[in-house]
């Protein structure tokens, strides 16, 4: 482990995002101004804010390659989703349309942008920013009204984070998926303990999420693909894969691999101490539809009936948000692949 240097005039900084190969890692750092930056094998790099705001920015994610930064930025309208293509600022503002506040996710190509925004200091939508169109996610009913888009597919089409909804007695935030054809589906939460959850991670093709629910033993990584629904990581790790995670609380799944079966995130021994965590598991099987761990005539009958039911985020197998005959053919294939 290293740690990555703070120069300048900075106190502090914080690293939220980095390329696949690592050399490039993007944050936040402190002073009388807060300042996005970039760090590559040569040191800490500010990055320029917006023409005509302050100095009041941060870098949430960048693209694998590293060229493409996206955060949030301060102009004169006030705090702004903000794009960096190599290291030159775009503000994604689009006159007449919801207002976006800060970016946090983005595709590998760079061109479809995630996070949050609104006009109202107490409300917020998520958006999908693509080519200077924004498209608001909504939110769940009842509840505060407030969504945030945290993640985007490499494909550009599945978007996973949080929106608030009621429940009997109050309300709470949870996990939510959204595509074009479904628009925002609530994941639920894992049974007992407090209620509410939150999507933070998703795979390559959007059918594997991870992140955070409230459970009887406190705040406790998650894991959700079609098939299985949401499922505790660690009592899945103790009872299906007999590992002993001792005194270690796995407490939220940070990001995964693009085809999920590497995880990161934090983790808290019982006095408190916090420590990172990476986890290697069997990626997700997408054709084991009935999620009985085998691959027999029964998940063929399954995905039929999923189709049948017009269940976009199962059968739509090819991810082309559409339900068409080439879905029974990318499903063939990927059952006759087999499990990863």
């Amino acid at each position: 482990m290293r740690t990555l240097p703070t120069s300048g005039s900075f106190t502090d900084s914080v690293a939220f995002g980095a390329s696949a190969d690592g050399s490039i890692i993007v944050g936040g750092a402190i002073s009388t101004i807060n300042a996005a930056v970039l760090w590559d094998p040569r040191g800490m790099h500010p990055l320029p804010d917006v023409a005509g705001g302050v100095d009041d920015s941060w870098a949430f994610g960048v693209t694998p390659d590293g060229t493409v930064v996206v955060g949030a930025g301060a102009s004169v309208a006030g705090r702004v989703a903000t794009r960096w293509i190599n290291g030159r600022p775009e503000s994604l503002a689009v006159p007449g349309q919801l207002r976006p506040g800060a970016a946090s996710g983005v595709t590998p190509d760079g061109s479809r942008i995630v996070g949050a925004g609104g006009d109202h200091p107490e409300e917020a939508e998520g958006f999908l920013w693509h080519n200077g169109t924004i498209t608001g996610i909504g939110d769940l009913p009842g509840g505060r009204t407030y969504s945030q888009a945290v993640r985007i597919s490499q494909a550009g089409n599945v978007v996973v984070g949080l929106s608030f909804g009621d429940v009997p007695g109050f309300s709470s935030s949870f996990a939510v998926r959204w595509t074009a054809p479904t628009g925002l589906v609530n994941l639920g939460d894992i049974p007992g303990g407090g209620v509410g959850s939150t999507a933070i991670a998703v795979s390559g093709d959007g059918r594997f999420i991870g992140g955070h629910s409230f459970t009887e033993r406190g705040v406790e990584a998650m894991i959700w693909d079609p098939a299985h629904g949401m499922r505790s990581l660690p009592v899945l790790l103790e009872t299906k894969y007999g590992l002993n995670l001792g005194e270690w609380r796995l407490r939220t799944v940070a990001d995964v691999t693009p085809d999920g079966a590497i995880l990161v995130g934090e983790a808290a021994a019982l006095d408190g101490h916090l420590e990172p965590y990476i986890v290697h598991m069997p990626a997700y099987c997408y054709p084991d539809c009935n999620a009985d761990d085998a691959l027999t005539v029964a998940d063929l009958t399954c995905f039929m009936s999923k189709y049948a039911a017009s269940d976009y985020v199962y059968a739509d197998c090819d991810n082309d948000d559409r339900l068409t005959l080439a879905d029974f053919g990318c499903f063939r294939t990927k059952f006759a692949l087999g499990c990863p």
